[in-house]
């Protein structure tokens, strides 16, 4: 049977290629199959980005881990500590506060999270990690080394001397320096605290030499590694390299007597394949998977928790078929939203648009038609006809974009979200709005854009105009204040000027209104040159109902005299349209 020879000198028959794509659908799983989601967020996640978190930030940011369900956080390199130990602490702390929590899913791998410290393979770092993760009852070392000829010349000049290897020879430094130092620094973990769990990764995995990773990778397991880690260091793997690689070395183990030891995943995404590599492992035999919320790490990041959890939320009736197995995790769904958001304020970084699950776009419907059918389909009890999964099942909700293509039902459905109420003979006239609107701005609109641009506007024109058509500010800050009946009501300045008259003036009109002054704070625009700058005002309105409405004017002070106003217009409005539809709906 020929064979093929993979990127990475992996050999593999075309049986198993054929293998992976033959699968009966009517099959049932066998056994189960229970992954282990390892955070390494405020590890390789917290390299690329520019904030480094506070002690009781990265705390707090652990605790919301856990209690979405990861096993196990890797929570730093206690050697890589400044001046202040910050790393050793950060660990530390973890290790103290958020060690002792217990899952909220029951969990093969133990009750309590896996609190973890890197460490290079030098003595001064295994120490410097046993001793900050000694207080969590679930406690490890993640000990690594690079073992490819790419890397290995310009690393370990240090551990070169120890063992008095002066040349740079591959096939030396292996025997002479990597495997008398895995035997060494394997023992002093075992001998100083037996608890703890090993893990090792062979780093750069994907450009190192079958027959090196395999000699290594045994060498480890005999000195009492737990976990064998594979790193897809530059994201250079593919999926099929992920699954079979990882096949190979399962069944050496296997053969071996080290049935015991699991195989875990560790992917970049310089490809943007990372998630896909993470699903080729699986099928290969890797049980744990180290991902970090939104895919932060370096250079094009980690593989990301959000697109891992909806890989296999989408993809397990294959996955299970290819494993004859049922998949689980401990991870609470509805919370992943929540974390992600944690996450993104932790580092001070912004949510990616276009992240699975989490991102802005994630669940947005757009499209005129994909908004129908999507609203049709909601109508009928089922929410993925336009979204791959139901969103709610992650803490979030389906977003309906108003953009230059979208459709009245859209529309309809995103107002009904927003609770904004509407008669079904009007939606002719707030669609028509809406076609003006997104023609003149070209651009996505928010939530918030849409009440202000397209609803509140046409509930005003069904109503039969603003309340307040005019306003004129005096000398004094007085003001009067032109009703749509064309009478008068004046309001003297109080202590805050002109918008605090008023103010006054249409608590004249409503008593019970309350205008949240606060919301009215100004943003200058510049408008070019040879444009006349301007202040953007915002003012929020509440009786009943809350409103938030906006003016911009070259006067500062008229600026915002003109956003109450505008916000009283709308609630004063949509208080009539409301009544206006109880009354037609009692006909």
């Amino acid at each position: 049977m020929s064979k093929i020879v993979l990127p990475n000198g992996f050999q593999v028959d075309e049986e198993q290629v054929r293998s992976i794509f033959s699968l009966d659908p009517h099959v049932t799983p066998s056994k189960q199959v229970e992954l282990f989601f390892n955070s390494v967020d405020l590890r390789d996640g917290q390299q690329a980005t520019s904030y480094s978190p506070e002690v009781n930030e990265a705390v707090d940011f652990a605790i919301s881990m856990v209690r979405f369900g990861v096993n196990g956080i890797e929570a730093g390199n206690a050697a890589a500590s400044d001046s202040e130990q910050t790393e050793q602490r950060k660990i530390r702390a973890i290790a103290e506060q958020v060690g002792s929590m217990e899952l909220p899913r029951k969990s093969k791998y133990g009750v309590h999270p896996r609190i973890t410290s890197l460490a290079r393979l030098f003595h001064d770092d295994v120490v410097s990690a046993l001793q900050s993760v000694q207080e969590a009852p679930n406690r490890g070392v993640h000990a690594y080394m690079a073992h490819s000829e790419i890397q290995f010349p310009y690393k370990y000049n240090g551990l070169r001397k120890i063992y008095n290897m002066n040349s740079k020879d591959f096939e030396e430094f292996i025997e002479k320096v990597v495997l008398p130092t895995i035997d060494s620094e394997f023992k002093h973990i075992k001998d100083t605290d037996p608890e703890c769990h090993i893990r090792y990764s062979p780093e750069d995995w994907t450009r190192t030499r079958p027959e090196i990773a395999m000699k290594v990778i045994l060498k480890a397991v005999e000195c009492g590694a737990n976990c064998i880690n594979l790193p897809d260091t530059l994201g250079v793997g593919n999926p099929f390299v992920a699954t079979v690689a990882v096949q190979q070395i399962r069944k050496m183990l296997d053969e071996y007597g080290f049935q015991h030891v699991t195989i875990a995943w560790h992917g970049h995404n310089d490809t943007t394949m990372a998630v896909a590599n993470t699903m080729g492992a699986i099928l290969g035999g890797a049980r744990e998977i180290d991902t970090t919320f939104l895919g932060t790490g370096e250079r094009c990041g980690n593989t990301a928790t959000e697109g891992t959890v909806h890989m296999l939320d989408t993809q397990h009736p294959f996955l299970e078929q290819a494993l004859d197995a049922k998949i689980t995790d401990t991870l609470v769904r509805n919370r992943l939203v929540e974390t992600s958001n944690k996450c993104a304020y932790t580092f001070r970084v912004e949510m990616p648009d276009q992240l699975p699950i989490s991102g802005r776009q994630a669940y947005e419907v757009g499209s005129g038609g994909h908004q129908a059918s999507q609203v049709e389909g909601e109508a009928d009890g089922k929410k993925t006809i336009y979204l791959p999964t139901d969103p709610e099942t992650y803490g979030t909700s389906v977003r309906y974009v108003i953009r230059p293509e979208s459709g009245r039902g859209g529309l309809k459905q995103l107002m009904r979200n927003m609770n904004l109420p509407f008669g079904e003979d009007d939606l002719t006239k707030f669609a028509r709005r809406m076609k003006q609107i997104c023609d003149k701005h070209r651009s996505d609109l928010r939530q918030e854009e849409v009440a202000e641009y397209i609803y509140y506007p046409t509930v005003i024109e069904i109503t039969g105009g603003p309340f307040v058509t005019d306003v004129a500010i005096h000398e004094d800050k007085s003001v009067t204040l032109t009703i749509h009946d064309g009478s008068a009501i004046e309001a003297k300045k109080q202590t805050g000027g002109a918008i605090d008259a008023t103010i006054q003036a249409l608590r004249k009109i409503i008593p019970s209104v309350d205008i949240d002054k606060t919301r009215g704070a100004m943003k200058h625009v510049d408008r070019g040159e040879g444009s006349k700058s301007s202040d953007v005002a915002r003012a929020r309105i509440t009786n009943g109902i809350t409103v938030t409405m906006h003016a911009e004017h070259t006067d500062t002070e008229r600026a915002g005299v003109l956003a109450v106003i505008s916000a009283f217009n709308a609630m004063h409005a949509r208080e009539k349209y409301e009544a206006k539809i109880s009354e037609s709906a009692s006909d």
